[in-house]
């Protein structure tokens, strides 16, 4: 299932990728301590890994994983 991220929204892919990621584990998509594979969200978001990596790290500081500790 893709879910590309293009658009003319103006943001950066990793500024997209980030809020995919921010919603699907606020909505439950991804699972508390579900592992989020760089190469199973970029297949998915027909993105590279290197904005999955970047909106990874945009997300950690912020307590994304916390959501759902």
């Amino acid at each position: 299932m893709s879910e590309a991220i293009d658009g003319d929204s103006g943001l950066a892919a990793s500024q997209r990728v980030a809020a995919y990621l921010r919603t699907a584990i606020l909505d439950g998509t991804i699972k508390p301590g579900e592992r989020i594979r760089q190469e199973v969200i970029a297949e998915r978001l027909g993105a590279s890994r290197l904005p999955v990596r970047e909106a990874l790290r945009m997300l950690e500081p912020r307590g994304a994983h916390r959501a759902w500790s």
